[in-house]
């Protein structure tokens, strides 16, 4: 499926990707494009190093609740 999404603009892609200019590349966002947040780089690093923080706390509540 992906290589009857992507040949038709081939040529437009290549040339793209030659020139340096990302605007005609593609770029896909997944499903999880609605969730996608604009916020500068230490924010979301500070961010997400509370979110894997706050997943690992968990993740060992639960080890030891299995106990």
């Amino acid at each position: 499926m992906a290589d009857v999404c992507r040949a038709p603009t081939r040529p437009l892609r290549m040339a793209a990707a030659k020139a340096g200019r990302a605007e005609f590349l593609s770029l896909w966002a997944g499903q999880g494009v609605r969730m996608a947040r604009r916020q500068g780089a230490g924010d979301l690093v500070t961010r997400l190093a509370a979110e894997a923080d706050a997943a690992i706390e968990r993740l060992a509540a639960s080890r030891i609740a299995m106990r």
